[in-house]
């Protein structure tokens, strides 16, 4: 479990996945079996975010810590440190239903 917390505005976030994390190199994408999910706490409320394409539900690369999707939730090494981190939701993680991706709700949904 990956857990976070946005230190610009408090909101707490993350993911799960009982897939092993493991350091490649170059990174990899992994396959899965679906039971990965991303979330945010917002206002008190837990959010879940299921994924969508389990052909590509975890990243895993030495430069980052674990990743979710094809960039759903990517945190770099130091992401206290380096901005390189982004959650950009909708592609193999799903949005909440109504929401569209690549909306300003949508890209600032997940961290705020």
């Amino acid at each position: 479990m990956t857990i976070a917390r946005n230190s610009k505005n408090a909101i707490v976030f993350g993911g799960f996945t009982p897939i092993p994390w493991e350091s490649h190199e170059s990174g990899q994408m992994i396959a899965g079996n679906g039971e990965s999910f991303i979330f945010t706490i917002r206002d008190g409320s837990f959010v879940k975010l299921n994924c969508i394409n389990k052909q590509k539900e975890i990243w895993n690369s030495k430069k980052h810590l674990p990743s979710f999707g094809t960039m759903d939730l990517k945190l770099v090494n130091n992401c206290n440190e380096i901005e390189d981190s982004f959650a950009e939701a909708g592609n193999s993680y799903a949005l909440p239903e109504g929401m569209v991706k690549d909306t300003d709700e949508a890209l600032e949904y997940l961290t705020g």
